[in-house]
């Protein structure tokens, strides 16, 4: 079975050790499994934020999903 590659956002924590802050979350896919992944794109994050599958040097990440 194929993921439709799209979830909501479960809970996130924005990461300041880095020169630039990035946002870490788990997301609950479509399907109903929980992935730990990056989010990229997400100034504000908040729960229940519905984003898609992307990929950055070749590792899954997550960003906004676009609107339909």
């Amino acid at each position: 079975m194929e993921a439709a590659g799209t979830g909501i956002v479960d809970s996130f924590t924005v990461v300041h050790r880095a020169e630039t802050p990035y946002t870490v979350a788990r997301v609950r896919l479509t399907e109903g499994p929980i992935v730990l992944t990056h989010l990229i794109d997400v100034p504000d994050p908040v729960c229940d934020q519905p984003v898609r599958l992307d990929w950055r040097d070749g590792l899954p990440v997550f960003r906004p999903s676009l609107p339909e």
